[in-house]
């Protein structure tokens, strides 16, 4: 899918329905980037491909100008015949996947740090207007000395805008961070973004996501109608009052979830505390 003669290596770090994204290094360079390749099949409707290309290029370039630590920038955005290539400056830091698991378990104020960094970036992305689901762990980098989350968008498609993607097979993302009312095809909730961090938040106490031994269409269907699985870390009142909070978080109803980010950061305090 890459331009040949365009980089020394790329290694193939996720593939989706819709494209694929890679982890590559220029040539005559020493710089990381991380280039996602839209590059929708001939089989959807013509004026549908259309949309997607604009909206993928506006995001894109709307994200060349984030005022944020946290996002990784938008280095460039090229068109060609079919396909849109985004370039993405991907420094060479720890994979947050890698360090939950050399870590595990963290501890309660690095997992309340690492959640309140997670909100943040969110809310970055909702005040220029886009919403994000796709947290791919094995992509988002930590600088461990800081404990500072380094975020590249990974999107291909804006799954709030275009669920019925969802509906045709086009899953872009792990399906364990995609609320369940998206899954289904359904508009946003404000409790969308508590859905998300929840997980996170599950991820991070736990070191695995939800239901990942399963392939991503299972896995995506038990996301939409079963719990998550209990976290086994802790005794007796304080993991009761962790599952409490995560099933409260993470409720299949948007309208039965906790009202906003900073309820479900403030009550993950307090049992921290």
């Amino acid at each position: 899918m890459l331009p040949d003669n365009m980089y020394q290596t790329a290694e193939l770090a996720a593939r989706h329905p819709l494209g694929a994204i890679y982890k590559a290094i220029p040539e005559r360079s020493k710089d990381r980037y991380l280039v996602k390749v839209f590059a929708p099949p001939v089989t959807l409707p013509e004026e549908l491909t259309h949309d997607l290309f604009l909206t993928l290029e506006e995001e894109s370039l709307s994200l060349e100008n984030v005022l944020s630590d946290r996002i990784l920038p938008v280095l460039s955005v090229d068109k060609s015949p079919g396909r849109i290539i985004v370039t993405v400056d991907y420094p060479d830091y720890t994979p947050l996947a890698h360090y939950v698991q050399q870590k595990a378990p963290l501890s309660f104020k690095l997992i309340h740090n690492l959640m309140e960094q997670i909100r943040h970036i969110m809310e970055k992305f909702l005040n220029i207007g886009l919403h994000r689901f796709q947290i791919e762990p094995d992509m988002m980098l930590i600088k461990t000395k800081q404990r500072h989350l380094l975020y590249p968008d990974t999107a291909l498609v804006n799954l709030a805008k275009y669920p019925e993607m969802i509906r045709m097979g086009y899953l872009d993302g792990k399906p364990q961070f995609i609320p369940p009312e998206i899954l289904k095809g359904q508009d946003l909730s404000s409790a969308s973004e508590v859905y998300v961090i929840g997980v996170f938040m599950y991820y991070l106490l736990t070191g695995i996501l939800p239901f990942a031994e399963l392939p991503l269409a299972a896995a995506a269907a038990l996301c939409i109608h079963e719990p998550l699985p209990p976290v086994n870390r802790f005794k007796d009142t304080k993991e009761k009052k962790i599952n409490t909070l995560v099933a409260r978080a993470t409720r299949k109803n948007p309208l039965e979830r906790l009202s906003s980010p900073e309820e479900l950061l403030e009550e993950f305090r307090k049992i921290a505390s």
